[in-house]
């Protein structure tokens, strides 16, 4: 008797996991994004982010080194931007990395454990939804001539 009891303890907990890993879906796929910017000394630069599909908010995930302003925020049509100032009088090279990250909402404080599985947002998988990381090189410059070239590549 206790031998059927192990077995068919054994077997519900392989049921478990089998609908588990059933559940489970691959996350969405990474959109990333490579801008090249030439600009004069002194200017400011607002790049419109593509269109965000995922709960999670943009960041900037690096951070240019010779920033004056280097921050994220909305246009008057409610589009998220990001928004870049040189420091004075800086010529040379940066680059600004922004992105969707989704956080990790598992565990006792996040997420839903149900029959040992754990779910994002209650039920809601997140598999369909697109990360973007856009890639901003900036190149400063105080040729005027040279500042009117930009470049995109995704």
């Amino acid at each position: 008797m206790k031998n059927i009891f192990t077995l068919l303890a054994v077997a519900v907990i392989a049921v478990a996991f089998q609908s588990c890993k059933k559940a489970e879906q691959p996350h969405g796929q990474t959109v990333t994004q490579t801008v090249s910017e030439t600009m004069r000394m002194n200017e400011s630069y607002t790049f419109t982010l593509p269109a965000n599909t995922t709960d999670d908010p943009y960041r900037v995930t690096a951070q240019p080194l010779h920033a004056s302003l280097s921050d994220l925020g909305k246009d008057a049509s409610g589009n998220d931007v990001y928004r870049y100032t040189p420091t004075k009088d800086y010529t040379g090279t940066d680059r600004a990395v922004i992105a969707t990250t989704e956080e990790h909402r598992g565990g006792p404080n996040g997420g839903n454990m149900q029959g040992g599985c754990q779910h994002h947002n209650g039920d809601r998988h997140r598999e369909a939804e697109i990360q973007h990381v856009v890639v901003i090189n900036f190149t400063v410059t105080n040729d005027a001539a040279a500042a009117a070239t930009r470049t995109s590549v995704r």
